[in-house]
């Protein structure tokens, strides 16, 4: 699920109220999104840029909405877990 921000939710979030919107859009930035994960940022910055994590920068902050990163954490999970590891015959 990958939910846009109108313009003016766009200016709200640069502007005073940043807070009352991420708290309403249930966003967090890229180092809460690595610390839930146990993940570096930088490993989620590439998924960002491979195109599988959404995400918006807003000025040097990347933003997620959690509900995003809680679904592509879940399937970056269950393809981990699906994968036959290789052994030498």
């Amino acid at each position: 699920m990958n939910t846009q921000l109108t313009p003016a939710e766009l200016g709200e979030l640069a502007g005073k109220r940043e807070n009352q919107l991420a708290d309403r859009h249930n966003l967090i930035t890229l180092t809460e999104a690595a610390q839930r994960a146990n993940m570096k940022t930088s490993s989620l910055r590439r998924a960002i840029h491979r195109g599988d994590l959404p995400a918006q920068k807003f000025g040097k902050t990347w933003l997620v909405i959690a509900s995003d990163f809680n679904e592509w954490l879940t399937d970056k999970t269950k393809h981990k877990r699906g994968k036959k590891s290789k052994t030498k015959d």
